[in-house]
């Protein structure tokens, strides 16, 4: 039966499923710290007060919601996270600033409606296999923000990238080396100084998608 709870703690070593059917609600803090949590259910972070934190570990199967009054939201720490099945749907902003995110396998899926926003120079890395899809709708914001480096952004054209909002590059360099669709509406947007390389995988620019690049590059 479906179950609502404040804060949850998913340690290395646990793991916490939530079968088909049954809709998990925390009301506080998911804490994923390098335990699994997998399913068929769904898991719904909402509410005032609610933060999803993701310093390690795997999420596999789930519906993974993170609602738009959700604060605080962060994917930090040096491990590795592991999105390798399921669907991860944030509507709020997280701030994606440490360790390596794996995203693999066809039917796995990253819809961003809010705002994810990048403060490294990492990689979001296609090495599990498959075709996984992020997409970035029309209210979506992808933002390299931060490190002066270079944030890879699929890594052998394996993930698919599709943008209907906007993908701002404001510090560093991003290679985007996943097959990008920029659909209408969508936009890349390249601040002065800065630069976004697409070096692997096919592009497409579709009617009413735009490229900004005064002062910055995009090759």
């Amino acid at each position: 039966s479906d179950q609502t709870l404040n804060n949850v703690d998913v340690a290395t070593g646990a793991v916490l499923t939530v079968d088909a059917g049954v809709t998990l609600t925390i009301n506080g803090t998911l804490n994923l710290n390098g335990g699994t949590i997998q399913g068929l259910g769904a898991i719904n972070v909402t509410g005032a007060l609610s933060t999803f934190v993701w310093s390690g570990g795997t999420i596999q199967g789930t519906t993974t919601t993170i609602a738009a009054s959700s604060t605080n939201n962060v994917i930090n720490g040096a491990s590795s996270k592991n999105l390798v099945s399921g669907t991860f749907i944030n509507n709020a902003t997280i701030t994606w600033s440490n360790g390596t995110f794996f995203f693999g396998n066809t039917g796995t899926s990253f819809l961003n409606n809010g705002t994810f926003d990048i403060t490294n120079d990492l990689t979001f890395s296609h090495s599990i296999g498959g075709s996984p899809t992020f997409t970035n709708s029309s209210t979506g914001i992808i933002s390299k923000s931060a490190g002066t480096g270079t944030t890879t952004f699929g890594n052998n054209g394996g993930v698919v990238l599709n943008n209907s909002g906007q993908l701002n590059i404001l510090s560093g360099t991003m290679n985007v080396g996943a097959t990008f669709t920029n659909n209408s509406g969508g936009s890349v947007n390249v601040t002065a100084g800065k630069t976004i390389n697409f070096n692997s995988g096919s592009q497409a620019f579709n009617s009413g998608s735009s490229v900004n690049a005064v002062g910055g590059a995009a090759t």
